[in-house]
């Protein structure tokens, strides 16, 4: 028994979805929730889901069904593929009968804690590029729009105004506040060190200890403002105090990892500019390219605390070698700040940048050819 109306076979030709609308039927049921309950996980509107569950529409993204499994407890790989195929319309089938009754219908894989982490604090399907976009799909809400308001560039700016429009409300003010905030103090600790070249020794000092306080503070002060990515806390089984910890804990992480990699990117583009000649960069670019590390250090913030919640099968929790990954990335910026200051008359030699570029090129082409 399904909690919309399974098709019959002389409706399901209508029906253009309807193994996913049979599968997200049954998970829903399984789980005791309705469309009201994850329209409201995914801030969507009920008559969004309502038409899942009928089979007349499905999710306009991947990542949505993504949210869709980590809400409704789906994290069997086999599962969720079914989901996944059943979404692109494949012909996969897997019987949901089989997800066992216990711990509320959940299906939880058994963990080996020996197994080596991600790398990088996300997944490895779900580049920093992908996250940014689906943030910019959540935010936006592209799934909601219909599709004459999407097919053409015109019908997306005025739906997109329209959107904004809704979404200002003093939350969103205040977010909008505190983002602004942020952007400010990271290009006020950041400009100087990426408008080269560090002239005199005193602006070079001043260059690289804001360069060093940047890469703590700012990725602590995104830890503690950003909430986590479509995870409902009260779903898992860590409470209190404990729980307000290991989010901090993991959200710093994720931070100091994407801050400390954007911002030694921000600075070798910097320094590929000064050995061009195209130094010192114009302080509006500066600041331009100071918002990318705070963007992405953002966007891992958010999702580091679900991979985790995947990756133990929805038990929030740290793995082992995120307590390594915090510490090197702890001390990297402030290493990096450092080497900075000491080795400057080695780093505005022009054989220093031809190595440089060599590097750069060298591990770009390794890269492609994987």
């Amino acid at each position: 028994m399904y909690l919309y109306p399974y098709p019959s076979h002389s409706t399901r030709k209508m029906c253009r979805y309807s193994e996913f609308a049979r599968l997200l039927n049954h998970y829903l049921q399984t789980q005791d929730r309705d469309a009201a309950w994850l329209a409201s996980r995914l801030r969507l509107n009920r008559s969004t889901v309502s038409r899942w569950l009928n089979g007349e529409t499905r999710p306009r993204t991947p990542e949505t069904v993504e949210r869709i499994a980590d809400f409704l407890g789906v994290f069997d790989s086999t599962a969720r593929r079914a989901l996944h195929d059943a979404y692109r319309g494949g012909t996969r089938r897997s019987s949901p009968s089989s997800s066992p009754s216990g711990d509320g219908g959940r299906v939880v894989p058994p963990h080996n804690p020996a197994s080596p982490p991600n790398p990088v604090p996300l997944n490895s399907t779900l580049s920093f590029i992908e996250a940014a976009r689906q943030w910019w799909d959540e935010f936006f809400r592209w799934e909601e729009a219909p599709p004459e308001n999407v097919d053409t560039w015109e019908g997306r700016v005025l739906y997109g105004l329209g959107v904004l429009t809704e979404r200002i409300t003093p939350e969103a003010a205040s977010a909008f506040l505190v983002a602004l905030a942020l952007w400010i103090l990271t290009a006020w600790l950041l400009t100087p060190i990426l408008r080269w070249p560090l002239e005199p020794a005193s602006a070079r000092l001043d260059a690289c200890i804001r360069f060093a306080v940047a890469s703590i503070l700012v990725p602590l002060s995104v830890a503690l403002v950003t909430p986590p990515a479509h995870l409902d806390l009260r779903q898992t089984d860590v409470a209190g105090w404990h729980r307000r910890g290991l989010l901090l804990f993991l959200k710093m992480t994720g931070s100091l990892v994407a801050f400390s990699v954007f911002a030694a990117a921000t600075l070798a583009l910097a320094l590929i500019g000064f050995y061009l000649g195209f130094a010192p960069w114009p302080q509006a670019v500066s600041w331009l390219l100071a918002g990318f590390p705070l963007f992405f250090c953002y966007v891992v913030a958010r999702r580091i605390p679900v991979e985790r919640y995947r990756m133990f099968g929805g038990v929030l929790r740290s793995h082992p070698a995120d307590r390594l990954f915090f510490a090197v990335f702890f001390f990297l910026g402030p290493a990096l700040a450092g080497f900075i200051y000491l080795e400057y008359p080695i780093l505005v030699q022009p054989w220093f940048g031809f190595l440089l570029l060599l590097i750069v090129t060298g591990w770009t082409w390794w890269r492609s050819r994987r």
